[in-house]
């Protein structure tokens, strides 16, 4: 039993590690041309409706930009974390020069929307953020 746990607790250990060895990251400047986002809400009528409050079902948060030359739609990718809005200007940017099989929609072949990590120092607090976005169209 004891064995098992060791073993089980190194494959743990070893699997990010594993996985994360083949990101091939490029660095590229990142244009932001604009932004927009999009939150559907829905409240219930009455008191019930104002004891449980508004209710959140969609966030959508898309940009379009202009990545190393080449116009494209940025789709947010923070899954339970709200992204930023960014202002027009330059930002410095990851983009994810890979393709994992596994990660292929269905396994039928059709590669995954390629990732681009946007990093930039947010004003006021001057909190250094790293969010992950998607490529997933052009302009």
């Amino acid at each position: 039993m004891k064995h098992t746990t060791v073993l089980l607790l190194a494959l743990l250990i070893l699997m990010p590690m594993a996985s994360g060895k083949d990101k091939k990251l490029v660095n590229v400047k990142i244009e932001v041309v604009s932004d927009e986002g999009m939150q559907g809400t829905f409240q219930g009528d009455g008191a019930i409706g104002a004891a449980v409050g508004r209710r959140v079902l969609t966030d959508a948060w898309t940009m379009k930009v202009i990545v190393n030359g080449d116009h494209a739609i940025l789709t947010c990718y923070e899954n339970h974390h709200p992204c930023h809005f960014l202002g027009a200007g330059t930002y410095d940017g990851e983009l994810e020069t890979h393709r994992k099989k596994e990660w292929e929609y269905g396994g039928d072949g059709r590669p995954k929307d390629p990732d681009l990590w946007i990093h930039y120092i947010r004003p006021i607090d001057h909190v250094d953020i790293r969010e992950h976005w998607t490529v997933s169209g052009s302009w």
